[in-house]
């Protein structure tokens, strides 16, 4: 268990705890003066954790990325990463790669970090300025990583970019973004397991291809006022259910991801 007690001024770090009996494994205190960590990664395998700390604007707007190894009786840091750049300005996300090599640090650029050290590998930048990496996810076999980004202003588009993490370093391939509603205030990316289909959830459904960064299709909402706001992929990767909201009510939207390409069979 892992406990982030964030910017609380007598403390801002983490406590690991054994859940068996509460006791405390480790203590990391916050790695700078009014920085106090966000969040955690799992690193999948169980034995690192990734936490962040997305900095305070104001006092200073970067953040930090700290590995930790949690595995042994005694844990340890293993690679720390910040810097006066655009990957530790306001990080909002991290997620980490099945095969525990890579994760993705969403901020103002989307950094790649290799694990356990968070070396960074490289960094890609959103559009314009106003814009800022939000979250990712990497394809069932590390071999693909989709990214969104959003913007701070209410009329601007958001995005979504395909990255191809067996390049070294990785390299964006594919970037879709300011053409259509489907790019308007991207909330939420999934990746349907074992497949190379991206999930892109905004004002329309954005199906992506993986494996060469091109738009399969978008999935229009069944109402003109309708935004997409969330949805969920069948364990087995053939069923897409996603559900809009609208001030008079809401759809549900199901899409076989078996045919090609994907199609709507419900609402």
């Amino acid at each position: 268990c892992v406990v982030v007690t964030a910017n609380a001024q007598t403390d801002g770090g983490l406590r690991i705890l054994d859940l068996a009996d509460a006791s405390e494994l480790g203590q990391f205190p916050r790695k700078q003066t009014q920085k106090g960590y966000n969040g955690v990664a799992i690193v999948p395998g169980g034995e690192h954790i990734v936490a962040w700390s997305e900095g305070q604007p104001g006092i200073s707007g970067y953040g930090y990325y700290v590995a930790l190894d949690v595995a042994g009786e005694v844990l340890s840091e293993t690679g720390y990463h910040a810097g006066t750049v655009e990957t530790t300005l306001g990080i909002e996300d991290v997620v980490c790669a099945p095969d525990g090599s890579t994760c993705l640090g969403a901020a103002r650029d989307l950094a790649v970090l290799s694990l356990p050290a968070l070396t960074l590998e490289t960094s890609f930048n959103a559009p314009n300025w106003t814009q800022r990496f939000l979250t990712s996810a990497y394809t069932s076999d590390s071999s693909r990583a989709l990214a969104f980004q959003s913007t701070s202003s209410s009329s601007g588009y958001g995005g979504w970019h395909i990255l191809d993490m067996t390049q070294d370093p990785p390299t964006r391939i594919g970037q879709i973004t300011e053409s259509e509603q489907w790019t308007l205030a991207p909330r939420e990316i999934l990746v349907a397991p074992d497949s190379m289909i991206g999930i892109g959830v905004a004002n329309h459904l954005a199906l992506i291809d993986l494996s060469d960064g091109t738009l399969i299709d978008s999935v229009a909402s069944p109402g003109w006022q309708d935004d997409f706001i969330d949805a969920e992929v069948s364990p087995d990767g053939h069923y897409l259910i996603a559900r809009t909201e609208t001030s008079y009510g809401g759809y549900f939207v199901v899409i076989d991801l078996t045919q090609d390409p994907p199609q709507k069979i419900g609402n």
